[in-house]
Parts: structure tokens; C-alpha cells; sequence
């Protein structure tokens, strides 16, 4: 199956949907997919995350802007002349046919020869590990198994575009960490390009190259899953991707490309990342907060308040004179206790200016 030959790029250009008069569920959104690469479309229940990839599909019109796969418009394209296979939510197997016959449905629907179509089911099944389970059906599988025939007859279809839609919603923990990393590595192996909806922020930096944040039928921010963890330039992508301690801080000078904020007593510099002295907000990841039962050294003092072993690591909620702190330590042998005073400093990652 040579599905790598046929993998293109994703061109959004000022698209819009409306609903009704006045529901707009996304807004003039720009934005590149490109070839071979999987991006995740990650933001809250009706961002409009859903909507782009149903227009991708060709199963929502936008109302404006263009939409191109490779060189070719499909604008106003129904689903059925655009190269796009989807995997749903739901799996959507027929409960009647086995595994080969659900791969191999839309090859013959196409007008594929049945023993090509079968051979090709069998070429699909094998790249998601299901060779040997063709004649089974959908009922005699886990739920992870059924997913991966679910991917597998998207695959067969040889799309230049693979679109997953919550596709790990209805698996456990384990099984979710599981199969997106199948979906990751089939991906990578076959040079597939792959438009992913989720609303699981930790799910999309695991699978993805870019990420795409949807707020409000806009794109919040765009870039690699380092930097919207580290890097986020609102309030709004700094809480929605992972945890973070949002503070209000004072920016006392900005000297070259760093600005001074007071943060505890003392002045710590970060990249001013254009803003201006005054007040501003800082986002700050639990990891990267440091605490010390040294309360005579410089930092923010504190007081924990909560304690809970994830065995891994521990989750402490420190109160501090700025509020309560989420913090994360990885001493589980010898964790601080409830009610210890403590001094909190920040480390030099994971901490970041932010905007409004």
C-alpha cells in the first residue's frame, strides 16, 4: 500500500462557518497543514475545532475563504469527490460483517475487484496489528482492537488526508496511551498527514507536531507542543494546556530583551515578550516551581497546605501571600508534610510572561 505518495497539505485561507443568522462557529481562520505531518486541533467544547475538520471532510460548507488539499480548491466539494478517509468516535463498525469485510467496505463500494479489496483489508489489518482477525467480528474485540479496525479501514481507502475525530474518547487511561501511540507511529512510518481532534490537552502534546488552540471560533495559538507548553501567549493557552499558577506580577523595567518582575519580594527577569512595565501575569507549570524548607532564604513564603502521592510524584497546594500554588515534587521518598513552611523560587524553565 503506498499511502505515503498520496499524503498532501492542508491550506485554510480566511474560512468561515456560520450557523443559522448568527452563529459563528469558526471565524476567518487561516492556517497550513503541512504535508506529512500530523497537527492536532485541541481547544474547549465548541471552539469550532469540530467543525474545521467536518469542512476538511466536506461534510460542513464553509460560508467563506478557501480550503485546499495539495493544489486543489475543494471549497464547495461534497465529501464523496474529496481523497479524505475519517476515523469517529464512535468506531461506526457494522456489527454484521467481520473485521475484513468492515476494511474492506469502502474499497468495495468503490467498485474495487472483491479479491483486491479483500487483499488490500488484509495489507490494511497487518499495519495496525490486527493480521490474523479478518474473520472475527466487531463484537469479539476490545475496544482498543476496535479502533485499530476503525483506522485501519480509513487507511485502506489510501487518503491524501487522515482525519481522527475524538478517536480515544471511549478507552480507558491505559488503552488511550496505548493506541495514540500506534496511531503516532503508523503515522510517522507511512509519512501520513493527519488533522487529530481532542479536547485531551495531554493526548494532543503527545501525539502531535503542531497543535492548533481553538478559543471562541478563533486559533488562540499555533506552534510545537514545547511551546505552547512553555511558551503560551494568553491567559486562555497557558490554563487550557496543562496546569498552570496564573499570577499577577509587576513588570518593574524592561532592560533589552528581558523584563524585571516582582515575584515575592524579589525581582526575577524574564523575556518581556513585548510587554510593558505595569502590571501583567505570569504562568507558571507546578513542575517548575521549587520549594525548600530553608525559610531563610530569598523566595515567596509559604505554608503547604495539601499533600497527595500520585506514586510518581506528589501534588502539593502551597498558600502563599499571591494565592494558593499547585506544585509538583518527584522526592516521593522523603515528601514535605502537611502544614511545613516552606520558600518557593522558580526554575528557569516553564516559567513565562503572559498577556491578557
Amino acid at each position: 500500500m503506498n499511502i505515503q505518495s498520496k499524503a498532501a497539505s492542508v491550506n485554510f485561507e480566511n474560512v468561515t462557518k456560520i450557523y443559522g443568522a448568527d452563529v459563528v462557529a469558526v471565524n476567518s481562520v487561516s492556517f497550513v497543514i503541512e504535508s506529512g505531518t500530523l497537527v492536532t486541533l485541541l481547544g474547549p467544547s465548541g471552539c469550532g475545532k469540530t467543525t474545521i475538520l467536518r469542512m476538511i471532510a466536506g461534510l460542513e460548507m464553509s460560508n467563506s475563504g478557501r480550503i485546499l488539499i495539495g493544489d486543489n480548491d475543494v471549497s464547495t466539494l461534497p465529501a464523496t469527490d474529496r481523497d479524505v478517509s475519517m476515523v469517529f468516535q464512535s468506531y461506526a463498525l457494522f456489527p454484521h460483517m467481520t473485521v475484513g469485510e468492515n476494511v474492506a467496505y469502502g474499497l468495495n463500494v468503490s467498485g474495487v475487484e472483491k479479491n483486491e479489496a479483500r487483499d488490500k483489508a488484509m495489507d490494511s489489518l497487518k499495519l495496525v496489528g490486527l493480521d490474523g482477525y479478518a474473520d472475527r467480528l466487531p463484537s469479539e474485540l476490545s475496544g482498543g482492537q476496535q479502533q485499530r479496525v476503525a483506522v485501519a479501514r480509513a487507511l485502506v481507502l489510501e487518503p491524501e488526508v487522515l482525519l481522527f475525530d475524538e478517536p480515544l474518547s471511549n478507552l480507558d487511561a491505559k488503552l488511550r496511551r496505548q493506541v495514540r501511540e500506534e496511531i503516532r507511529d503508523i503515522q510517522r512510518n507511512l509519512g501520513l498527514t493527519v488533522v487529530y481532534v481532542t479536547h485531551d490537552q495531554e493526548e494532543a502534546l503527545a501525539v502531535s507536531d503542531r497543535i492548533i488552540v481553538m478559543n471562541e471560533a478563533t486559533i488562540a495559538q499555533e506552534g510545537s507542543p514545547r511551546d505552547l507548553y512553555e511558551f503560551p501567549t494568553d491567559i486562555f493557552v497557558a490554563d487550557f494546556i496543562g496546569d498552570a499558577n496564573l499570577l499577577e506580577v509587576e513588570i518593574t523595567a524592561i532592560e533589552g530583551d528581558f523584563a524585571k518582575i516582582r515575584f515575592g519580594g524579589v525581582e526575577v527577569p524574564l523575556p518581556h515578550r513585548n510587554l510593558k512595565p505595569g502590571i501583567s501575569h505570569i504562568a507558571i507549570r507546578p513542575e517548575s516551581i521549587i520549594m525548600s524548607g530553608d525559610t531563610t532564604q530569598p523566595g515567596l513564603a509559604g505554608s503547604i497546605v495539601k499533600t497527595n502521592y500520585l506514586g510518581s510524584h506528589m501534588e502539593y497546594t502551597i498558600s502563599t501571600e499571591l494565592g494558593d500554588l499547585f506544585v509538583i515534587g518527584r522526592d516521593v521518598v522523603s515528601p514535605f508534610a502537611e502544614n511545613t513552611p516552606v520558600t518557593a523560587t522558580l526554575a528557569n524553565h516553564g516559567v513565562t510572561l503572559v498577556g491578557d
